[in-house]
């Protein structure tokens, strides 16, 4: 039972992570190389927060603020200028990944900091003692796919921002501002990183490089999703995520990253479009 909640776990905060990579890959069809460091920013969020005595559920707001505040500075300031064109767009998010990485370094210092958790008790279940903390965790995750979801499909806004994507000239013509919803959208799928990091910052120490353990495994999990739907990735993050909890517990933890990609591998292989390839239409 332990198991399943710990491969619960890494996929909830895996799915955060590659749902913020999806509306920004998918919607925007732009590669944020930066997309592993706002999970960092997130989590030194909550490292401020538990300085400055307040509660931890209040560096989930902070952190969701802070990296959507911070995207938004980006794209208005660089990402706009290189719409349409990927290897710039590449080149120019790797480059602020590296200077992200080396303000944390310059501001943070290279040692690693711990958040305590909330003492939210532990859990009985099936006879297994468990941190309410990461139920709690597995919960506002779902709360917060099922809010993307609801935004992007069920309101005006998200209509709007998905007409931007899918025909900007079209969208123009009906007075839909393009660049406000470019701005939007990419400053959503930064904040869903922040926010990600905030939750996991009391599972895992807060250090510089925090975003590689989950930054690769989300680029992969759009990858094996596919981008049918924002929501794709979530399939694949759940593929992957189980993968590598279960080779780290049945395998070895050192093989677990090598089980996974090869896997990854596999099905970008067997499966180009993704698991959840678009639908042709018919004429």
């Amino acid at each position: 039972m332990a198991l399943a909640l710990d491969l619960s776990t890494y996929v909830a905060l895996l799915a955060l992570v590659s749902l913020g990579l999806a509306i920004v890959l998918g919607l925007m069809h732009v590669i944020n190389m930066a997309h592993p460091e706002f999970l960092t920013l997130g989590a030194y969020v909550a490292v401020l927060t538990q300085a400055a005595g307040l509660p931890f559920v209040a560096s989930l707001p902070l952190a969701l603020a802070a990296a959507a505040l911070t995207g938004c500075l980006l794209e208005a300031i660089l990402i706009r200028h290189t719409y349409g064109r990927a290897e710039d767009t590449i080149l120019a998010t790797a480059g602020v990944a590296l200077v992200m990485r080396q303000a944390f370094v310059l501001g943070f210092g290279a040692d690693a900091y711990s958040v305590q958790a909330p003492d939210t008790g532990m859990v009985q279940l099936m006879g297994t003692a468990y941190p309410s903390y990461r139920l709690w965790l597995i919960g506002v995750a779902a709360a917060t796919l099922a809010f993307t979801w609801l935004l992007f499909f069920r309101t005006r806004v998200g209509l709007a921002a998905r007409a931007v994507m899918a025909d900007r000239a079209t969208a123009r013509s009906l007075g839909i501002r393009g660049a406000r919803h470019d701005r939007a959208t990419f400053s959503l799928g930064c904040g869903l990183a922040g926010l990600a990091g905030a939750m996991l910052a009391p599972l895992s120490s807060v250090e510089p490089m925090l975003g590689n353990l989950y930054g690769a495994p989300a680029f992969l999990s759009v990858l094996v999703g596919g981008m049918a739907s924002i929501l794709a990735p979530v399939l694949g993050s759940a593929v992957l995520g189980s993968t590598q909890t279960l080779s780290a517990a049945w395998v070895s933890p050192a093989w677990a990253p090598v089980i996974m990609l090869a896997l990854a591998l596999a099905c970008v292989r067997l499966f180009p479009g993704g698991l959840l390839r678009p639908r042709a239409r018919q004429a």
